[in-house]
């Protein structure tokens, strides 16, 4: 994961200038993110962004494959995702962290504070257990970064257990959200 460098955050905090905006990490199921991913990573194309070995590749392409699901609403998706792989989510605050200290750099005039939305939460312990690894790394990379740049970390409520709730999730939440299409899916048991 540390060779993945997502630039789109980067580009996301550019385009928005002065405009709140949050940054909702990984939170579909693997197998939509990479539906094909014997094209995503095949060698050629995984090159043009990064340098890896061959064996890297197989490793990537055996975990996705391990991945695969039968109920995907019910299995890998929002933070049961981080919960299984934390790098997925060390390596994503790292790059909206890096990115916005970039921005905050270039223009000083701008105030940036990333909201970083932990999604599909159904109680306070998954919660704090994303949000432990968020804070962790987006301390390490402002420390490092020599930045003064504050971040929030919240949730989109999208699951009728983190509805209910909701009041002990708001204690350690800086902000959060509903989520109306996965709410009304799991509320009324569409799939």
């Amino acid at each position: 994961m540390d060779k993945v460098i997502l630039i789109k955050y980067g580009e996301l905090s550019t385009k928005k200038g002065n405009l709140n905006f949050f940054i909702k990490t990984l939170f579909n199921n693997l197998k939509n993110k990479l539906r094909d991913y014997d094209v995503l990573i095949s060698k050629d194309r995984a090159r043009m962004y990064i340098e890896f070995k061959d064996s890297e590749l197989e490793d990537i392409k055996n975990i996705i494959a391990s991945l695969h699901e039968f109920n995907p609403m019910m299995g890998h998706r929002g933070c049961r995702l981080t919960v299984t792989y934390p790098e997925i989510a060390k390596m994503q605050t790292r790059a909206v962290i890096r990115a916005a200290i970039n921005v905050k750099n270039a223009h000083p005039d701008w105030n940036i504070v990333p909201e970083i939305m932990i999604p599909l939460v159904g109680e306070i312990k998954e919660f704090n257990f994303v949000k432990k690894i968020v804070v962790a790394v987006a301390d390490e990379e402002i420390e490092a970064a020599g930045s003064d740049l504050k971040y929030e970390v919240g949730t989109m409520m999208e699951i009728p257990r983190a509805c209910i709730t909701a009041d002990e999730i708001a204690k350690d939440a800086e902000f959060f959200c509903f989520g109306t299409n996965d709410l009304t899916q799991m509320t009324f048991g569409f799939s």
